[in-house]
């Protein structure tokens, strides 16, 4: 539940920055917000989603792109707007449901045919059979049959919603989750001024990339894993600090071995509970995934001596903590329901090494965490399981 919190909270302010644009964006810029600063924007938003990687993102804004100069386009520019926002939110789930694996590949022209399929066998119903077209284009405008809203509102709505809930739960990207939410902002945006300005466009746009680099952010920063800030997130920590502070070097004992036997997923949840238990160390420290098995702990403006009993309390933590090993065929079921299944291979006993030096004697980062190495390393030769400084 924590870690859809940012999600739920990314969607809220998404939405509410795109449908309120109109509202806090002040009436001169609007009216500078024309055709060609629109295509500049999603020049910027789709390089910028292409070039990392986020083909979701990419045809997204394209959909969106559609919305916006469908007017300009012979082929679309006579279906009715409410009947093409329900395909391009036909489009828009369609792609939800395939992964990230690049634009310009098999999988990315998949994502160009969700779009395209459908405004196409539209046209072609349009030709072929006209009777059922202005039937269907007047049914989606009709009340829903509980809500006094239109059909179209509730259909899009619904696809657009369910979309971001599967974020929410399975793939959590920062990006898309935010385009989705820009995307049911547009169409609650049409519903209530019957018409979408285009500084709600172009908010959807900054929105999208923001989004995009706070993703990028994440992946630079933050160890997908655990959770706990990455190497380069420790790097500009600590060219920050000050004079006083320590650094400790932490180490899975035996981890190797552990991954041999049971294998690396399981190797995987116990760097999770590891790097859960020491993100509760206290005294201050700031815990940071360094590499493979290995944990750095900052302590700014505490020096080694300051630090122990922090260290020795968080090492008997993890000592204490014990770890069920699950079979490969609970852990499948687990994949698939979410829920902890009881069957297992029994429990197993975690330790760590720890290894803790400060700028007493050393004033550079580097090296202070090159004697917190060794401190670790002499931890490791006395039979691990234990705080050395």
């Amino acid at each position: 539940m924590k870690k859809t919190l940012p999600f739920l909270f990314i969607s809220i302010f998404s939405f509410i920055a795109v449908i309120f644009s109109d509202k806090y964006i002040p009436t001169y810029l609007s009216r500078n917000i024309n055709d060609i600063a629109l295509i500049s924007g999603f020049v910027i938003t789709l390089v910028l989603s292409w070039r990392f990687n986020r083909s979701r993102t990419v045809f997204l804004t394209f959909s969106i792109a559609v919305l916006v100069f469908s007017g300009n386009l012979p082929i679309i520019k006579n279906i009715s707007f409410p009947t093409l926002i329900t395909l391009i939110s036909l489009s828009v789930f369609l792609i939800s449901s395939t992964g990230e694996r690049g634009v310009f590949s098999i999988h990315g022209l998949k994502k160009a045919l969700f779009i395209v399929v459908p405004v196409a066998i539209f046209i072609i119903t349009v030709k072929i059979r006209p009777e059922a077209v202005v039937i269907f284009e007047k049914n989606l405008l009709r009340p829903f049959e509980y809500l006094n809203i239109p059909n179209y509102l509730v259909i899009s709505g619904t696809m657009i919603v369910f979309c971001l809930l599967s974020e929410f739960f399975i793939m959590r990207r920062t990006d898309y989750n935010a385009a989705l939410s820009s995307m049911l902002a547009l169409i609650f945006a049409f519903y209530f001024k019957k018409d979408i300005d285009n500084i709600h466009y172009m908010a959807a746009l900054i929105i999208i990339t923001a989004a995009v680099l706070f993703s990028l952010y994440s992946l630079s920063y933050i160890d997908e894993l655990t959770g706990l800030p990455a190497r380069r997130a420790y790097n500009e920590f600590t060219a920050a600090l000050g004079k006083k502070y320590s650094i400790a070097m932490t180490d899975i004992d035996h981890f190797k071995k552990f991954n041999d036997k049971y294998g690396h997923d399981t190797g995987d949840e116990v760097l999770k509970l590891v790097a859960k238990t020491l993100s509760k160390v206290k005294g201050g420290g700031k815990v940071f995934r360094f590499g493979g098995e290995e944990f750095v702990i900052v302590f700014n403006g505490k020096i080694k001596k300051d630090t122990l009993p922090f260290l020795e309390e968080i090492q008997e933590l993890i000592q204490n903590t014990p770890f069920t090993v699950r079979n490969p065929k609970s852990r499948k079921k687990f994949k698939k329901s979410g829920k902890k299944s009881g069957t297992g291979k029994g429990t197993v006993k975690i330790t760590i090494s720890i290894g803790v030096s400060d700028s007493a004697l050393e004033t550079k980062p580097f090296a202070v965490m090159k004697q917190a190495d060794k401190a670790l390393y002499k931890a490791k030769k006395g039979g691990r399981n234990k705080v050395c400084s």
